[in-house]
């Protein structure tokens, strides 16, 4: 039998999984929670939010400003969430979830979709084959051009009081990643500038993060540049790269001329993946992963909640050092 799933919010990423909703065989979309109850045609809207409350499973996918509202409304709720990251937009905002059970918590599960991507898997692949060797750097390109958009300055993601903008938004996916995929971070630091001249928060910046590995992972993020997805793992025996269409392991670092000088080692494996299509197959396999675990009444892992709310630790460094510096550099 089918769960009965409500979502909070209806654009955007609310829209994303309410089309996926439609296509679960074992969930059923029953109700979209709307405050003012604007008219959708085909969708059950409400502003009861009762409605939210009586379903076996909870998408919260509202604008992130809104979360520890709705969190705050969700602390007696005996179904399941899942959270679109990040979960709270400030660190003070985290105190809500001190008045959670352990038991909701474990009921609960932030949505980092990008860990369910055939990409991600693609590179944790070439990690475990041992072909790298000891890992040195992990880069990342991440842009698009939302910036320069007409309906920008008046989105929630362009209001410096509440979000960085595309540090926030798009980075604490690939701060999460790196702390799920090398482990925790020792130091921060970031570098945030506008490039489309418009007010609000950073449109562009890197995160330089050292992992308690001595990894250095820096991550490359803009709203005002050309789409772009590129990801670049270096080690010591060889390398894993992606341009938005392709990955590709390449080893050994002993490739040789016939003169005993290096070239560029061979590509050992190569796997086709358009970035857009492969993150909306990881959203629709993270929908449907919680869907399976919240039918047969299981728990998710703690330790994955724990390390969800420090994905955005650097975010809420970058905050403080915007305040403390009274803004990024144009």
């Amino acid at each position: 039998m089918p769960i009965n799933v409500a979502v909070i919010g209806k654009r955007n990423q609310a829209a994303r999984h309410i089309e996926f909703i439609k296509k679960q065989r074992d969930a059923r979309l029953a109700a979209v929670y709307c405050p003012g109850k604007a008219e959708a045609a085909g969708l059950p809207l409400t502003d009861d939010f009762d409605d939210v409350l009586r379903a076996d499973a909870v998408i919260v996918a509202s604008p992130t400003p809104t979360h520890a509202h709705y969190l705050s409304r969700l602390k007696a709720y005996r179904g399941y969430i899942l959270l679109e990251k990040p979960a709270v937009s400030f660190k003070e905002e985290e105190k809500i979830f001190l008045d959670w059970s352990d038991d909701l918590k474990s009921r609960t599960r932030v949505n980092f979709n990008l860990l369910f991507s055939k990409l991600t898997a693609s590179m944790t692949e070439a990690i475990a084959s041992g072909r790298l060797g000891r890992l040195a750097a992990f880069d990342v390109h991440a842009s698009h051009g939302l910036a320069f958009k007409p309906g920008y300055p008046d989105s929630w993601r362009s209001r410096a009081e509440t979000s960085l903008g595309v540090m926030e938004n798009v980075g604490v996916h690939y701060t999460h990643l790196a702390l799920a995929l090398f482990g925790g971070i020792a130091q921060s630091r970031t570098d945030m500038m506008w490039l489309a001249k418009r007010q609000g928060p950073p449109d562009t910046g890197v995160f330089h993060l050292t992992m308690d590995n001595d990894l250095r992972v820096r991550i490359r993020l803009s709203y005002a540049a050309p789409y772009c997805s590129r990801w670049f793992l270096l080690g010591t025996d060889g390398f894993w790269e992606y341009d938005g269409k392709e990955a590709r392991l390449c080893a050994p670092r002993e490739t040789l001329d016939k003169k005993g000088r290096f070239g560029a080692p061979p590509i050992v494996k190569r796997v086709k993946l358009d970035y857009a299509l492969a993150w909306m197959e990881s959203l629709q396999m993270a929908q449907k992963e919680f869907f399976s675990v919240a039918a047969s009444r299981g728990r998710f892992d703690r330790e994955e909640f724990k390390l969800s709310l420090r994905a955005m630790d650097p975010v809420f460094q970058a905050k403080r050092d915007l305040q403390v510096s009274g803004g990024p550099r144009s």
